[in-house]
């Protein structure tokens, strides 16, 4: 069943202290954000894909390869990377959000799909699973509905920063989970 409900942003900076730059640069002949954006495209159930970045000038290469090869971008605050998410939901009618870390080329568009569906069809709005698995890095479906809420709730700036993450985790009432059994093999 596909089902077009969900847009994927991919969270992207060229300022990143590890390693500047690592978006653009080559793997396997491409660069890192190419990959990604390859992989989202594989998702069914993903209706529109979007690299969400700053206004920084140092996002300006980032922005100039998104344009050279027609790919969907936003440029928001640097900091506040939920308002960058908020934003684009509120520009693009979709009732999931996919957030992509843009340093996580080998992210697994059947289980994104999978998890789409999962919330789709229990109304839900984040997913839980018993344990931490590799499957789940980089990547992960959200309600709009859900990031909308924390949007309007937080001031953490972790959370500002990490899209929600210790406000999901420290408001779980507010929240609808749905279950996602992870074969074992994909535990750490």
């Amino acid at each position: 069943m596909v089902n077009k409900s969900a847009i994927a942003i991919i969270q992207a900076r060229m300022s990143s202290t590890r390693l500047p730059g690592k978006v653009l640069l080559p793997l396997a002949g491409k660069p890192m954000i190419h990959h990604i954006v390859d992989r989202a495209k594989l998702c069914t159930n993903v209706g529109k894909i979007v690299v969400a970045t700053s206004v920084e000038n140092s996002d300006n290469p980032l922005v100039e390869y998104c344009r050279e090869n027609n790919i969907d971008y936003y440029r928001g605050s640097l900091n506040n990377v939920l308002s960058r998410f908020v934003e684009i939901l509120n520009i693009n009618n979709f009732e999931y959000c996919v957030r992509i870390t843009g340093d996580c080329p080998l992210i697994h568009p059947s289980f994104i799909d999978a998890q789409i569906l999962a919330l789709n069809k229990y109304n839900g709005d984040l997913l839980w699973t018993e344990k931490q698995s590799t499957v789940l890095e980089g990547q992960g479906v959200i309600s709009s509905r859900a990031l909308n809420r924390v949007s309007e709730n937080a001031n953490d700036p972790d959370d500002l920063e990490h899209v929600g993450s210790n406000y999901f985790l420290n408001n779980k009432d507010e929240f609808k989970y749905v279950e996602l059994k992870i074969p074992k093999k994909y535990y750490k």
